[in-house]
């Protein structure tokens, strides 16, 4: 252990707190050193006066003094640099450019959910001219149903045709009918068209 930090331990000495290592190096350097020996005494003395002290409790009156002092006396603000806390044309400049940023962010998403909405309305309005369409096609007074068997997997469907009545009847109906019957064993059940 250096010298220097030998010097360092005569608190720690005073209190015991020392290794075996350690206290016997301190010890052999307090024997050399008349200095470390003073403090060591001086400490010793602080430590036994320390050890007899009591505590007092203070008068209420002070305290009472104390209290009233506390809620009349108004506490400082805390310490500034006046010249920091001027704005500078920096600062304005800045927050200028960041209100005309957030300004164009949201002029642009106003601008997107408008056009969303447009385009949502022409698609509602293409739906329900389709709708429209289907159902005047549907009611149309030479529209006829027919029920046609199917054989294999699934149930009995229905076919419209207009023009020659029953779907079996229909020069369309019957060649679409024909087709699926040759490519499979279930022919097509449902069959909606007008001639043209």
């Amino acid at each position: 252990m250096a010298e220097a930090d030998v010097h360092t331990l005569t608190g720690a000495h005073v209190c015991d707190a020392l290794g075996k290592d350690e206290r016997v190096a301190f010890e052999v350097q307090m024997d050399q050193c008349p200095e470390c020996a003073a403090e060591v005494r001086e400490l010793r003395e602080v430590a036994a006066i320390m050890a007899t002290a009591v505590t007092l409790q203070p008068p209420a009156s002070l305290q009472n003094s104390l209290d009233t002092r506390i809620r009349i006396t108004r506490q400082l603000p805390p310490a500034t640099d006046p010249a920091a806390a001027r704005p500078t044309p920096r600062d304005g400049r800045r927050r200028l450019r960041a209100a005309w940023s957030i300004a164009a962010a949201l002029a642009l998403l106003a601008a997107g959910l408008g056009w969303r909405a447009v385009d949502q309305q022409q698609q509602i309005s293409a739906l329900n001219a389709q709708t429209t369409q289907i159902s005047s096609l549907l009611a149309a007074p030479d529209v006829s149903t027919a029920r046609v068997a199917i054989t294999g997997h699934g149930a009995a469907g229905s076919g419209t045709c207009s023009g020659a009545g029953v779907a079996a009847n229909c020069l369309r109906c019957s060649r679409r009918v024909a087709r699926n019957s040759a490519a499979s064993a279930t022919p097509a059940a449902t069959m909606r068209h007008r001639p043209r």
